[in-house]
């Protein structure tokens, strides 16, 4: 179980001076951040960077969306974990004759420490602290216990791998997950996952 430094109650500058205000490792390139959840999860930096570049993500939906503003979007949203444990939250707009998604860095990332919320031009809000955190644990909670499951569903949604986001094949669309994927989280089910 984690401890949250900084909650949805707590002034933001406030805890953080409690929490400390924290530089998260050069190669995050994130500056300062607030760390927010602090546990181990020393198992989800391990897997990222076992991951080849070109699979250097894992797909999950959130209800969010505006994040910034607070408010609430239409419905789920696709997001992103990438091998430098950034969050990129997906805007699916459409393009010609299609819906192309566009990537947006978030201001969340992970560490061996836990989660952190980098701190941008404009000082976090509660709105921010209070719509993201909660949601992107329980995932990642989740994910632990049951990897395969949790970026399936991803997967199924998006008709693409959860894990390097290429079209599935008929045969892989059930799963959500593609075979080389596949065979990648193969030996990481005993070796990183609970």
């Amino acid at each position: 179980m984690g401890q949250w430094l900084i909650t949805p109650h707590a002034d933001p500058e406030k805890a953080a001076m409690g929490a400390g205000v924290l530089r998260t490792p050069s190669r995050m390139a994130l500056g300062e951040a607030y760390l927010v959840y602090a546990d181990d999860w020393r198992w989800l930096t391990n897997t990222l960077a076992t991951l080849p570049e070109r699979h250097g993500r894992l797909g999950l939906w959130m209800e969010q969306s505006k994040l910034r503003r607070g408010q609430s979007g239409p419905g789920p949203q696709p997001w992103r974990l990438c091998r430098d444990g950034r969050f990129h939250h997906g805007r699916i707009g459409k393009r010609g004759s299609g819906q192309r998604t566009r990537w947006v860095r978030e201001p969340w990332a992970v560490t061996d420490r836990g989660l952190w919320m980098m701190r941008q031009h404009s000082r976090p809000t509660q709105a921010v602290i209070r719509q993201v955190p909660q949601e992107l644990v329980q995932w990642v909670g989740l994910l632990e216990i049951n990897p395969l499951e949790i970026l399936g569903q991803a997967g199924r949604r998006a008709c693409e791998c959860a894990i390097c986001g290429r079209p599935l094949g008929p045969n892989s669309l059930e799963r959500g997950i593609g075979p080389e994927c596949l065979s990648l989280l193969g030996p990481l089910q005993s070796t990183v996952f609970k």
